[in-house]
């Protein structure tokens, strides 16, 4: 079966932007850049429309899938878009956003780094960037780490919250079949107050 000349003409012009970035040593690709390299490799109408329908659809999957919570969807869209166009300024901002969700959604440093790092390349492309900023700013000082510990404190709880009921279901077991040590009504008071703190740590 004969290779889809579309996703050929994409695969050669893809290998190409990568040439670039590496004789430049950097990843800042600009609009000057690609309209050279377009040039280079004679691209005709139909190829250039092929490209850019290419680069709208992976950008628009990329936002359908930010405005419901898919991150890693999103940065798996953002990356191709970005392949395809590396000067795009807001197909890497939202990059360095789904990377910071990532990382509030999982804890996880990996994803911290790729949206401050993401973030710097927007700011090398457009020092202009106020999203950048913002990105980097709240990962570096923290300013939405409550997300992370609330989410970390509501596992904590359910997890202790099991272990407790099971732990004064086990002394309530010993205490009436000994009997004798504790009086009935002071039982049922203590698991009274138990149930109503149980209560508050589930609703808080």
């Amino acid at each position: 079966m004969a290779e889809d000349p579309s996703e050929e003409i994409i695969e050669k012009y893809v290998k190409k932007v990568l040439l670039i970035q590496e004789a430049q040593n950097n990843d800042v690709v600009k609009q000057e850049d690609i309209d050279s390299l377009r040039k280079e490799l004679q691209l005709d109408d139909r190829e250039l429309a092929i490209i850019e329908n290419e680069f709208t659809g992976h950008y628009e999957r990329g936002m359908g899938f930010m405005r419901h919570g898919n991150w890693k969807s999103a940065t798996d869209e953002y990356e191709q878009a970005i392949a395809l166009k590396p000067f795009h300024e807001s197909s890497i901002t939202m990059m360095a956003a789904a990377n910071q969700e990532l990382f509030y959604d999982t804890g996880k440093a990996e994803y911290k780094e790729k949206a401050i790092a993401i973030s710097r390349r927007c700011l090398r492309l457009n020092s202009q960037n106020q999203h950048a900023y913002k990105i980097i700013t709240e990962l570096e000082k923290g300013g939405r780490k409550a997300k992370v510990i609330n989410k970390a404190q509501k596992r904590f709880s359910k997890g202790s919250l099991t272990r407790n009921l099971l732990f004064v279901a086990v002394l309530l077991a010993v205490m009436i079949f000994f009997g004798g040590v504790v009086s009935v009504g002071k039982i049922a008071v203590f698991f009274i107050i138990f149930l109503v703190i149980c209560g508050l740590i589930l609703t808080a």
